[in-house]
């Protein structure tokens, strides 16, 4: 076995090298050299898969110890190492990864957002709490904010990733900006927008949580309040008041269909304990030109037997019934796609990939269901009937019903009816759910 020092040098190399960010290196190195020592009478290199698949099942037995967390690390570790440094092309995938469950977290409500906010007298460390939630900021986001990352022309700000990399934009809000005009004024940060006034210099980590802990305290707030907290607030926040819920998680980048079965629990843990007029619902109906036939649609999407395909489609519902048409044909789309990628996938990978060559020579090789993320739906249609799963009229419907989810992805003035959009639901179900 090599020493310890000789793993971690190389580590280090090797992920400086493909840019990963220091936390991540630190993590990757521990991993891998407690790896090394399980198999301390054997060569990194000459491990087998099998032996790698007992040592995950090793740390699985030992749940009591470690954590779901902690063993995806490892996953990510030895993937790292033996597929992308080695080229070991081993099936990490046929190994079965232990779920990291989510809790049913806190959420602040806009009265609490505002006491918190209210309550902070230092304008700081106000700029600091208000730019978090604002933006839906990470603790090491709103850490890493660099003057230069703010547009006020545009109202917009770049929001990087541990490694400097861009890897979003966010809304500069107009009372974030009133107020971050008055820090650079009274305060004169040089680089970042939150640093020291004692030392010049970036906050820590530290400093910043300490800064949103104490603040809340002092509003007499007794929820356990983190950035998190205010992150998922800010969300919540945004679909009450009817912004569409996955336009808000892919802006994020967070468009998982984890995030969004986590998120849709949220919003409707509580939603039977609110009350509500059914004079409003009423009205609300009649002034929608034709109102979506609900029942219809509820019976259909229960012979859907996928439980992503069907949770994507009564959201899509749910959405369509409240008025938020675009919204609620773009995860009709969503539904549609996930079916139709494992239909094609039943095809075998050999014959799925000529089909997609056929069409566009250079094509992601599929061999993984999730390699369908590099393939564009209009791609994918062709394909499906290369394949005979669709006809060409079929596909020439799936098209038009594509199009008009394009519309309703992308900014613009565009507002379907609500008979295009049943007509919409009724094709998907139709083709792709029969």
């Amino acid at each position: 076995m090599k020493e310890k020092a000789e793993i971690e040098r190389f580590i280090l190399t090797e992920m400086q090298r493909l840019k990963y960010a220091e936390k991540s290196i630190g993590i990757y190195q521990n991993c891998i050299v407690k790896f090394s020592e399980f198999y301390r009478d054997k060569e990194l290199e000459n491990i087998t898969f099998s032996e790698i698949k007992a040592f995950i099942k090793h740390l699985q037995a030992d749940r009591l110890k470690v954590s779901a967390s902690a063993i995806n690390q490892y996953f990510h570790s030895l993937i790292l190492l033996y597929n992308k440094l080695w080229n070991k092309e081993f099936d990490f995938d046929s190994i079965q990864r232990p779920d990291r469950k989510r809790s049913n977290p806190d959420i602040l409500s806009p009265e609490e957002i505002l006491k918190i906010l209210d309550t902070t007298n230092n304008l700081k460390h106000k700029l600091l709490i208000a730019f978090a939630y604002s933006a839906g900021l990470e603790l090491s986001e709103v850490k890493n904010l660099k003057l230069s990352d703010v547009d006020t022309l545009r109202n917009e700000v770049k929001i990087r990733d541990s490694s400097g990399r861009i890897k979003r934009e966010a809304v500069l809000a107009k009372y974030v900006k009133s107020m971050l005009n008055q820090h650079i004024k009274t305060n004169k940060p040089e680089k970042y927008v939150f640093e020291s006034g004692h030392t010049g210099k970036q906050y820590g980590d530290t400093t910043v949580r300490k800064i949103l802990v104490n603040q809340v305290i002092k509003s007499g707030i007794t929820k356990k309040v983190t950035f998190k907290t205010l992150k998922y607030s800010y969300i919540i926040h945004l679909q009450q008041l009817g912004y569409p819920l996955q336009f808000t998680l892919e802006n994020l980048k967070m468009n998982s269909s984890h995030s969004l079965e986590f998120f849709t629990l949220i919003v409707n843990r509580d939603i039977s304990k609110k009350p509500f007029s059914p004079l409003d619902k009423i009205i609300l109906r009649t002034e929608v030109e034709h109102p979506i036939n609900v029942e219809y649609f509820e019976q259909a999407i229960l012979g859907v037997p996928d439980k992503d395909e069907a949770d994507y489609l009564k959201e899509a519902l749910i959405c369509m019934n409240a008025g938020s048409l675009r919204a609620g044909i773009i995860f009709a789309w969503n539904a549609a796609v996930l079916n139709l990628r494992k239909k094609a996938f039943g095809h075998g990978k050999v014959t799925l990939n000529n089909a997609l060559k056929k069409f566009k020579t250079n094509a992601k090789e599929i061999k993984k269901i999730e390699d369908f993320a590099y393939i564009n739906d209009a791609l994918l249609l062709q394909s499906l009937q290369e394949l005979g799963i669709i006809d060409k009229g079929e596909k020439d419907s799936l098209e038009d019903c594509l199009d008009t989810r394009n519309k309703c992805g992308h900014p613009g003035k565009y507002r379907p009816k609500s008979l295009k959009a049943a007509s919409i639901m009724e094709e998907l179900i139709t083709i792709v759910f029969k």
